[in-house]
This record gives structure tokens, C-alpha cells and sequence, in this order.
């Protein structure tokens, strides 16, 4: 709407001017009116992250993600929080960013590697198969996987 495209341009304002929690507080009321709007969660993503608050950022950045599914930017920024963690929740977290990469652009090598060392060190053998075998439905003359 005119309303949600006017506040974006005020709360984009104040973020590149580094203020914020106006900033933050606009884009609370884009949220309430178009809670689909992605741009806005991301932007309150970035937000929470330049302030430290690392946890907020990351539950913004995941609705983002979710409602941008095809954003691999927006996925990969999630892949990298959750893979720098050591948790075993996180590293199925990173798994679940992976497969939206993969999905959005099965020709992705480096994406496809970094799911077969994570599938590695839990010794999912099951889903490395599956993995190998999806990658030469997608490149069938990929040499490291033949």
C-alpha cells in the first residue's frame, strides 16, 4: 500500500542515518500493518544484529527468510549464523537453511559440499546418499561425486 511504501522510506531513512530505535519503531508499525512485508523484518534483522541483539536477529532474519523463500541471500545470512554455532540444533537448523539454498539453485556446489561434511560429522550416511544421488540428477557428469 501507499501507507507501507511511505513508512519504508521514513524508517529506511532513519536506519541510514543510524537512528535505530526510530528506525525500529517505524518498521513495528509497517509489521502491524503488512505483516508479510520481508524488507521490513530484514531491515529490523540488520537492526537487532548492529545493536548485539544476535538472538532477535536471528528470529527476524528466519521470518524474513520464510516469507522471501526464494531470497538466498536471506538464507545464506541465516546458514552462517546457524553453522557458527557448535550446537547439534543449530547444526539442523543450518541443514534447514541449506535445503531452501539448494532448492532455490540446485547448480550450487558450494552448498551442496557444505551439506555433505555437516551430514558427515552427524554420520548421516542415509542423507549423504540421498544428497550424491540428487546432485547427479542435477549434474550428471560431476566428476568428484562419480
Amino acid at each position: 500500500s501507499a501507507e507501507v511504501q511511505h513508512l519504508l522510506g521514513e524508517a529506511n531513512k532513519w536506519y541510514v542515518d543510524k537512528e535505530l530505535s526510530k528506525a525500529f519503531s517505524i518498521f513495528c508499525d509497517i509489521i502491524r500493518i503488512d505483516p508479510n512485508c520481508a524488507s521490513a523484518w530484514t531491515t529490523m534483522a540488520l537492526i537487532r544484529e548492529e545493536e548485539g541483539k544476535h538472538s532477535d536477529a536471528l528470529h527476524l532474519y528466519t521470518v524474513a527468510a520464510h516469507l522471501s523463500t526464494s531470497d538466498n541471500t536471506l538464507w545464506e545470512r541465516l546458514y552462517s549464523i546457524h553453522a557458527s554455532t557448535a550446537a547439534k540444533n543449530e547444526s539442523a537448523q543450518a541443514l534447514y537453511c541449506l535445503r531452501f539454498i539448494l532448492i532455490n539453485n540446485p547448480h550450487d556446489r558450494s552448498a551442496w559440499q557444505r551439506k555433505l561434511e555437516m551430514l558427515e560429522k552427524r554420520k548421516d550416511f542415509n542423507n549423504m546418499a540421498r544428497s550424491y544421488k540428487s546432485i547427479l540428477r542435477v549434474d550428471p557428469h560431476h566428476m568428484e561425486t562419480i
